[in-house]
């Protein structure tokens, strides 16, 4: 890894301990001027989920419509993610994400495709989340993350050359509903990291 990948981890790290810091005070303060409600049965939550149209796959296959990718183009899988999150209050959540994703760059050469490099994406992010109908069993929401995403390109065509990279990685949430109580599901619908349109199931204690 060179100086300038491990500078640029650092910038991240610190850019995501301030936003850590920004998020809970920003909770913490709506918390303060909501009027006091009953605390929830469940305050934290696991969840596990998928989701597809990520921020790698519609760019650059936006870029191979527009002629701008050299050529090539790009598929992946989807993102597999599993997120912790905790109530702050009955409106605010904070939590985490780590997400993957496996996808492969192909050439197209005469109307084929012909795979000339496989890549991986490693993602972490911190997140907030703003709950517009908070309910025992039902839940309707918002949300942002950002933090930083790996990627790991490794050629099938130059002797297995392997090339990583780390960039700034976000994930916007327009809207997400949960349903259920202890264990449940959700689906959301959002542009970023984690796709397009996820779906997944949670547990609640």
């Amino acid at each position: 890894m060179t100086f300038n990948q491990l500078a640029n981890i650092k910038n991240i790290r610190i850019l995501l301990s301030g936003i850590s810091l920004v998020l809970f005070c920003f909770g913490e303060s709506i918390g303060q001027n909501l009027p006091k409600k009953k605390k929830a049965a469940y305050t934290s939550e696991i969840s596990i989920g998928y989701g597809y149209g990520d921020i790698n796959l519609t760019w650059l296959n936006f870029a191979t419509v527009l002629g701008s990718f050299g050529g090539q183009s790009y598929s992946n899988i989807g993102v597999a993610h599993i997120s912790y999150m905790q109530e702050i209050n009955r409106t605010f959540d904070i939590g985490g994400t780590l997400a993957y994703s496996s996808g492969r760059i192909n050439e197209i050469s005469k109307g084929k495709e012909q795979k000339i490099a496989s890549v991986n994406h490693f993602t972490a992010l911190i997140n907030g989340r703003i709950c517009y109908l908070s309910k025992t069993a039902l839940k309707l929401y918002s949300g942002i993350g950002i933090g930083a995403q790996l990627t790991s390109e490794k050629s099938t065509i130059q002797n297995l050359r392997k090339q990583n990279d780390v960039r700034v990685s976000f994930h916007i949430t327009g809207i997400g509903v949960k349903f259920g109580k202890k264990i449940g599901g959700f689906t959301e619908v959002g542009f970023g990291d984690k796709g397009i349109i996820s779906a997944g199931t949670y547990w609640r204690f």
